[in-house]
């Protein structure tokens, strides 16, 4: 009995040790603006919703918003507005993409969200390691988040950990280790990430859109539902759009997408931009998953998105 005891007091104290180890790298390695990594970026899109002062044009998604829209384009077009490009990485999971922006949402302004497919399916809207992240550069976030996204960030806590410590080694040796292109330095004025249009594609037949074992997530459905009256309940506005994939991939998972598209429709079609299958290209426009639109694919992508809202907001 005593031994049986003694292994669940080690067992405490190693779960003890993990966490305090975790918070230890919240608190005491704190993020500052010398951080050039890839989500400390969520700093500066945060920067730029707090600074607006004309009623603002807020794109929510993953990277597949960060990578694939010119809102300086859209910004020209739409003068009256300061286009911000939330989207940084699907990972931070829908819920927490849609939360963040509430704290800086006023009236008149029109929200935008371009969400990944997969964020319906499974337990990403959840959100994954990128969540605690985002918690960690934006702590009032936490605020929003529901007990499944607690216990997301319990699971990625130690991997996040990690990753932070080695985020931090090159500020402490002096020595820089980013040769990625994935740097919060490759994010423009308006929030679009940039750094790969000047880069050759690389070959994308090996990405995927699904896990084709998922299930579809009635919950993600009923949250942006749910969002999208919290919006026009503050004065402002809300609109969805589909991501832009490759052709092959929309014909491949065509009932999933479609699926995803008949429940939204049903409650919120007035606020639908566009149909899944006419956001689609030939995979020679994506750059390096099938959500990275090339230099190419960004902007045959953001002219069809400024003739989509021009039809059905600003007609």
């Amino acid at each position: 009995m005593r031994k049986f005891l003694y292994k669940i007091l080690i067992i405490i104290f190693l779960i003890f040790l993990i966490a305090s180890i975790s918070i230890v790298a919240f608190i005491i390695i704190p993020e500052d603006e010398n951080d050039k990594g890839f989500m400390a970026a969520i700093v500066d899109k945060h920067e730029l919703l707090r600074k607006s002062e004309l009623p603002k044009m807020i794109f929510i998604g993953g990277s597949n918003a960060a990578f694939s829209i010119d809102s300086q384009m859209i910004e020209n077009k739409f003068e009256n507005y300061d286009v911000i490009n939330m989207g940084i990485h699907a990972n931070i999971g829908l819920k927490a993409m849609l939360n963040e922006i509430k704290p800086y949402l006023k009236k008149n302004d029109i929200v935008i969200a371009v969400p990944e497919y997969e964020q319906f399916y499974g337990s990403l809207a959840n959100g994954a390691e990128e969540l605690v992240f985002l918690v960690s550069y934006a702590p009032s976030n936490v605020l929003y988040l529901d007990i499944k996204q607690f216990f997301s960030i319990l699971k990625y806590y130690p991997k996040f950990s990690r990753r932070k410590i080695h985020l931090l080694l090159p500020r402490i040796t002096g020595e820089e280790s980013f040769d990625s292109i994935y740097k919060r330095e490759y994010f423009d004025h308006n929030g679009d990430f940039v750094g790969h249009l000047k880069m050759e594609s690389q070959d994308i037949s090996n990405s995927h859109l699904f896990n084709e074992t998922l299930i579809l997530n009635d919950e993600s459905i009923a949250y942006l539902i749910g969002f999208s009256k919290y919006v026009e309940e503050e004065g402002a506005k809300f609109f969805l759009d589909y991501p832009c994939v490759p052709n092959g991939q929309y014909s491949k998972y065509k009932n999933q997408i479609d699926k995803v598209d008949e429940l939204l429709r049903k409650e919120i079609e007035s606020n639908i931009i566009s149909y899944p299958r006419d956001n689609t290209l030939p995979e020679d426009q994506f750059f390096n998953t099938v959500y990275h639109l090339n230099k190419e694919g960004r902007y045959r992508r953001t002219i069809k998105l400024i003739d989509d809202l021009e039809q059905k907001i600003f007609q």
